[in-house]
């Protein structure tokens, strides 16, 4: 594995509890100041990345990687000390030894785009069509880059060897995601264990809450894709082959109390028609002879258990086709990220943490159907996921085109990243 080589030089012997360790250091309002100092250099960072985004493995996704890298040669000029890198191919792996004694753990923030319009009107939207931050990743890396530089600068002595991962490629896993690359090039090796904080507006989430879930906290990320031929032809004679079309529809509805009849009322699942298309556009008095749909399949279901669906909902499908005789019909399931499982007495921990600083507004929420590939992560390694809620009026909920969550609480994520270096 390749990674950034950062050496602060630091010697500590002890490795105390975080209440123990705040007391003999600084105070919860001490590491808060430090972190609010922040505020408009992440300000800073996240207009920059969010006016040039890139969706995953684009070349515009490896310039934001280029972008984080020479922030660190500033680090570098501002501490004096030598830095080493280059990139891995799932995003970008820094380390952080501060005594070679200490355990390492892993912290990690996500960097790609969507691919999609951006509509909030802000001044720094972003600058290339159909392409936005529409989920919060230039946010996610804006915090953990401001947390490095306090860090690099020697603001706060960390009781861990600390690695960064600035990930690539976490949106839209029909291939290979960041996070699985990483895994697979070793970004775990020597981590004991791992964190990652995402920046949250579903459900109005209040700025400055913190949700997270000891468990199962976010679902597979799967989807089926069905291809349908058949005959076609004129609407003019429809006793003469299929329509595609009426296929597609009759999956649809065939499809829709699939989870509950199989799956019972205690299994969180969904499984929804996300995108349907057959015929040319005004081809009005043409019955299409092939179709495309994709449903998502979300769920926190074991392999063994998500296995055995996916064959009795193959078995339905098929059913459904069999009705018109000269149709055809191909099934191909995408996996996605599996379910993500937060350790749950690192949960607990974090929860703690957070607690004993005075955030009196940390909260543990039930699961959300959202997708994450920080779950390859928690497969291997103990740790946890965290969300910092910063829905804002007018904002838009994540994927959405007018996106935009609150800028007023950005630092409070570099206040977690510190928190978490020095327990």
């Amino acid at each position: 594995m390749k990674i950034l080589v950062v050496v602060l030089g630091l010697f500590l012997t002890t490795n105390h509890s975080f209440a123990e360790g705040l007391m003999n250091t600084m105070s919860a309002s001490e590491i808060r100041g430090i972190a609010e100092s922040t505020r408009e250099y992440v300000r800073e960072i996240r207009e920059f990345l969010h006016q040039h985004p890139g969706v995953r493995f684009s070349p515009e996704e490896t310039k934001t990687l280029d972008f984080i890298g020479a922030k660190m040669e500033d680090f570098k000029l501002a501490s004096g000390r030598s830095l080493y890198f280059t990139p891995n191919k799932g995003g970008l792996v820094v380390d952080v030894t501060v005594n070679r004694s200490f355990d390492r753990i892993l912290f990690r923030a996500d960097v790609d785009a969507l691919p999609m319009q951006e509509e909030t009107g802000l001044s720094f939207s972003s600058s290339k069509p159909g392409v936005s931050h529409a989920c919060g990743h230039d946010v996610n890396a804006a915090m953990l880059l401001g947390a490095m530089k306090l860090i690099c600068e020697g603001k706060i002595t960390p009781k861990h060897n600390l690695r960064f991962v600035f990930q690539r490629a976490e949106e839209n896993p029909i291939t290979e995601s960041g996070g699985t690359m990483l895994v697979r090039e070793g970004v775990l090796e020597d981590i004991s264990r791992v964190f990652a904080l995402h920046i949250f507006t579903e459900n109005h989430a209040p700025s400055g809450q913190w949700q997270t879930r000891r468990g199962p906290f976010m679902s597979n990320s799967g989807r089926v894709k069905i291809e349908i031929t058949c005959d076609g032809g004129h609407v003019a004679v429809p006793n003469e082959g299929s329509n595609a079309t009426e296929i597609m529809a009759d999956i649809i509805v065939g499809m829709r109390s699939f989870a509950i009849t199989n799956l019972g009322p205690l299994e969180p699942t969904s499984i929804v028609p996300a995108t349907a298309s057959a015929g040319e556009p005004n081809a009005s008095n043409v019955r299409p002879g092939s179709a495309v749909l994709w449903f998502s399949f979300r769920h926190l279901l074991s392999p063994d258990k998500a296995g055995k669906i996916k064959a009795t909902m193959k078995t339905r499908i098929e059913a459904i086709v069999s009705a018109y005789p000269d149709a055809e019909v191909k099934i191909t399931f995408f996996d996605g990220h599996p379910a993500l499982r937060n350790d749950p007495a690192e949960t607990q921990k974090v929860m703690d943490l957070l607690a004993a600083t005075g955030e009196k507004d940390v909260v543990e929420i039930d699961p959300v159907f959202g997708g994450e590939d920080f779950a390859h992560y928690l497969n291997k390694v103990p740790g946890t996921m965290i969300f910092l809620g910063a829905w804002q009026e007018g904002s838009g909920a994540h994927h959405q085109k007018n996106f935009n969550p609150n800028p007023a609480i950005f630092w409070k994520g570099v206040f977690y990243w510190l928190l978490l270096a020095i327990n």
